[in-house]
């Protein structure tokens, strides 16, 4: 199908192509160790790397940490469990934070930054295996996002995310009593759905504090089995 015939278009395949795809997923908890590593350096060193790339940055806060005396507000356990689901598919016994994802498939811990840079700098070579346009609009108290794909591939879902993009968190209990954490890239909620063809609508939920400037929406097209991330889009509220 040629990209022209979309009511709303892709670049195009070649531009796409170009771009490559990345996505990093990081999963986390509110304090100083796992803020330090997840969120600086995605707001320095992979901003500086990506140089005009689509690069997309999800931090998932995990809620198995909560019961040491203080819970994250951004926490979920539907988010430990989808890190969970990473460790199985790489046969991986153990889980921690913070924990970098890339693409789906590949893992390491959140505070290696050489090798975060040197997964960037390979997966930043590989080109997408679909490619994705989102548009999204505000109904009341949800939120519309209506997706295209490039063609439809087997056994896959489309993620969801609704991301906010900063925060701040006074900690009042616990070993960082008292600090304020800034948080990027918060992933507030994750809806799948499957894809049974290569264009639809779904619905999310609006949250308290929702606003246009500051959250937006991104998607992943996911291999249910193994977890590939095979192409990834997001959509913005300034139109409204």
């Amino acid at each position: 199908m040629s990209t022209k015939s979309f009511a709303f278009r892709f670049k195009s395949y070649r531009i796409l192509i170009l771009l490559c795809l990345l996505c990093l997923l990081c999963f986390n908890k509110a304090n100083a160790f796992d803020i330090k590593y997840c969120d600086s350096l995605i707001k320095s060193g992979v901003d500086a790397m990506a140089k005009g790339k689509k690069i997309y940055f999800l931090a998932f806060h995990v809620d198995y940490w909560n019961r040491l005396g203080w819970e994250d507000r951004f926490s979920s356990p539907e988010f430990s469990e989808r890190q969970q689901q990473y460790a199985v598919r790489m046969s991986k016994r153990l889980i921690y934070t913070p924990q970098f994802i890339v693409n789906g498939t590949e893992e390491f811990a959140g505070d290696d930054s050489r090798t975060l840079y040197s997964m960037i700098s390979d997966a930043l070579q590989k080109a997408p295996v679909s490619a994705l346009a989102l548009t999204v609009h505000v109904e009341g108290g949800s939120i519309g996002v209506r997706y295209k794909t490039g063609k439809t591939l087997k056994n896959t879902s489309l993620l969801v995310a609704l991301i906010q993009k900063e925060d701040s968190t006074r900690i009042k209990r616990g070993e960082n009593w008292g600090r304020f954490l800034h948080h990027v890239q918060i992933v507030r909620q994750a809806k799948a759905v499957k894809l049974y063809n290569n264009q639809g609508t779904t619905k999310i939920y609006k949250p308290d504090g929702f606003n246009t400037k500051n959250w937006e929406v991104i998607g992943l097209i996911q291999n249910d089995s193994t977890g590939v991330i095979n192409a990834a889009s997001k959509a913005d509220f300034k139109q409204l």
